[in-house]
């Protein structure tokens, strides 16, 4: 089940949105049902955390061809970004994930953790 809601994930403008923005960060619906927000305008956060870098997305489908390899698992994320490696991660069956970065980048981080609905620790 999990692996069929996961499969070939793809950045798609959030249907219920009709300009695809949230307070000016633009908001995805990977296909593992996550929602996920860039910031390509500065909003929140500059750099390299504003969105989602190829690796990430290649290594999320990976992971949701593979979902056995999160079930159960403990997950760090250095350097996460938006998070959308962990929030794969996690919504594949990681009993744990841990989602880290530079301050500077943590608002949007946090914001894709309550997009959500997922209880931020810290």
């Amino acid at each position: 089940e999990k692996r069929q809601r996961c499969l070939a994930p793809r950045f798609t403008p959030a249907a219920d949105d009709k300009d695809h923005t949230a307070d000016g960060l633009l908001r995805w619906t990977i296909g593992s049902g996550i929602t996920m927000l860039s910031d390509p305008h500065g909003v929140l956060v500059y750099g390299t955390g504003s969105g989602v870098w190829a690796c990430g997305t290649v290594l999320s489908k990976y992971l949701c061809t593979k979902p056995e390899l999160c079930q159960g698992a403990v997950c760090l994320e250095l350097g996460a970004g938006t998070g959308v490696v962990g929030l794969t991660a996690l919504t594949l069956g990681a009993r744990t994930v841990v989602l880290t970065d530079v301050e500077a980048q943590l608002p949007l981080l946090r914001r894709n953790v309550e997009e959500n609905r997922l209880p931020p620790r810290a």
